[in-house]
């Protein structure tokens, strides 16, 4: 993993986000697009300081 991502912040801040979904109050909450937007751009990041140069059968990275 990426040491500087797995250090930061943004990897405290997705793990504390992934750990308060509730899907109930998601689905009410006005501001959950706004939330699902940040969660998914942490997500990302996240997603890419963990892929390496291998690729499944149908070319994309497999996240290990």
């Amino acid at each position: 993993m990426n040491a500087s991502f797995a250090d930061s912040k943004e990897l405290k801040e997705l793990k504390r986000m992934v750990n308060k979904i509730d899907l109930s109050t998601y689905l009410t909450d006005p501001n959950a697009s706004k939330k699902h937007e940040k969660f998914t751009k942490l997500y990302d990041k996240y997603k890419k300081s963990k892929q390496g140069d291998v690729k499944d059968g149908n070319g994309n990275f497999v996240v290990m």
